[in-house]
């Protein structure tokens, strides 16, 4: 079973992560050596960066003409990808189809310095896993060619926290709201129903009147269902409305998680 992270202790640890994140980039940026400057026949990293690339808590690569040189175990560890598999794979292909234009242009505009915070989307791993990734890109030159050098952070936990926080937030907005108009349905509804029972005492069966009566009999009461399921609210559930709107499913909020 997978250990849970409180949400206060996983928020301290991503901005921990980000700030390594953030000093390695600038560590690299200023000091690493271009490629340029080495042997053509030795285009690999310097043993130091290569220690602090491979050892890094947080998932980094380096992309030229759009594919994998290089990733580090941490990076093979999130896609689920070895080393092999991964050089000379089209970085497009481990982005989910939804996010594949965004992380484009994200990665552009950092690359370009038009913009320095990270963006965040979602990859499929290999065995089809969904995973939330924060990344930063950043320029290199690197064999002699120009390159791009990432790094690549799961916040998927994060993820998770955050949703289930909103979700809290909905159903307490929810639950509120419920009270409120229970209590204001609640007494006169009893009023129209005692009316109602009362006349339908002094007219016959037979009659029309007995028959108009009993219909709004028989919704008050299904009017109180309503409300009672209101008042057993345990989480939030919507469905399709007119014009493709959703509103709030008073009939699956009700119900308890099976």
């Amino acid at each position: 079973m997978t250990r849970k992270i409180p949400c206060e202790a996983f928020e301290q640890r991503i901005a921990a992560l980000e700030s390594q994140l953030a000093d390695c980039r600038k560590a690299l940026k200023q000091e690493l050596p271009p490629s340029d400057d080495r042997p053509p026949a030795s285009p690999s990293l310097d043993a130091v960066y290569e220690h602090m690339m491979q050892s890094a808590l947080i998932g980094n690569y380096i992309v030229r003409d759009g594919k994998f040189i290089y990733t580090n175990p941490e990076f093979s560890k999130m896609t689920g990808y070895n080393q092999k598999e991964l050089l000379g794979m089209p970085t497009r292909r481990l982005v989910h189809d939804d996010y594949k234009l965004y992380v484009r242009n994200s990665a552009v505009r950092m690359l370009k310095e038009k913009h320095s915070v990270p963006y965040e989307f979602c990859v499929v791993t290999k065995s089809g896993e969904l995973k939330w990734i924060m990344e930063t890109v950043t320029s290199i030159r690197f064999g002699g060619h120009r390159a791009a050098l990432g790094y690549f952070m799961d916040v998927t936990q994060k993820r998770e926290a955050e949703n289930q926080r909103r979700e809290k937030e909905r159903l307490q907005n929810a639950l509120e709201m419920a009270g409120a108009v229970c209590h204001e349905l609640n007494n006169p509804m009893q009023g129209i129903l005692m009316f109602c029972e009362s006349i339908m005492d002094d007219v016959s069966e037979e009659s029309r009147l007995h028959g108009d009566l009993k219909l709004i009999v028989d919704n008050v009461h299904r009017m109180d269902r309503t409300i009672k399921s209101l008042l057993n609210i345990t989480r939030y559930k919507t469905k399709e409305y007119i014009n493709n709107e959703k509103i709030f499913d008073i009939s699956k909020a009700s119900k308890r998680p099976t």
